[in-house]
């Protein structure tokens, strides 16, 4: 046990923001005492003033890991509003890898603890180090099945993107494209002379019915 102080011990590392962590207000809690857990692949989240690890994660090729240091007797995190919200955010980090959405292909950014990528016609795309993230080019349109920290998950890549869902893209040349339309106007610029005809004969009945012509 490490005796820490009391209100608003709860830190935030100077890494960038986890998800787990998001929305939660570290002054809100009140912690008496904390327990620092250590391991080759925890990483601490959070911090108390004093330096003892209080929130830590494990993200590997097989599985994911929140560790709390922090038990329910010795702390308010049980009446603290960041506790709903640090349950759901761990719930929903645990349950699947957060993943980029592409609406065309190209490069998407992974989890370090990425093991595969399985692409639309169920070949495996290449995953190229980049630091603390795998990063993987997504060429096709189509699935993609991301397996990350002993969960899965799925990109859509060009579902309804703009290029793919535009009717009137076309591979012809925009000359035969121009000339083409103006044959169809051409053709079938008969309706309007139709129409005008037509608002004529009603307006010449209308006429005649009014002077008792045609009654």
């Amino acid at each position: 046990m490490l005796a820490v102080a009391a209100l608003g011990s709860m830190r935030k590392c100077s890494a960038p923001a986890h998800p787990v962590l998001a929305g939660v207000d570290p002054a809100t809690l009140a912690i008496a005492r904390a327990v620092a857990f250590e391991g080759p692949s925890l990483q601490p989240i959070a911090r108390s003033v004093a330096g003892t690890p209080l929130v830590s994660i494990a993200d590997e090729a097989d599985r994911r890991l929140v560790v709390l240091g922090v038990g329910l007797a010795d702390s308010n995190l049980s009446f603290s509003p960041a506790f709903p919200v640090f349950i759901g955010n761990a719930l929903e980090w645990l349950g699947r890898p957060a993943l980029d959405s592409l609406d065309r292909p190209g490069p998407v950014s992974l989890p370090a603890s990425t093991a595969r990528v399985t692409g639309p016609s169920g070949s495996l795309v290449p995953l190229l180090d980049a630091g603390e993230h795998k990063v993987a080019r997504l060429r096709e349109p189509g699935l993609y099945l991301v397996e990350a920290g002993g969960a899965r998950s799925v990109i859509g890549v060009n579902v309804g993107g703009p290029d793919v869902s535009n009717l009137a893209r076309t591979n012809l040349a925009a000359s035969v494209v121009d000339a083409g339309v103006g044959d169809v106007g051409a053709g079938h610029i008969w309706w309007l002379y139709a129409v005008a005809l037509a608002f004529v004969l009603i307006a010449v009945e209308w006429w005649t019915w009014q002077r008792r012509i045609t009654v």
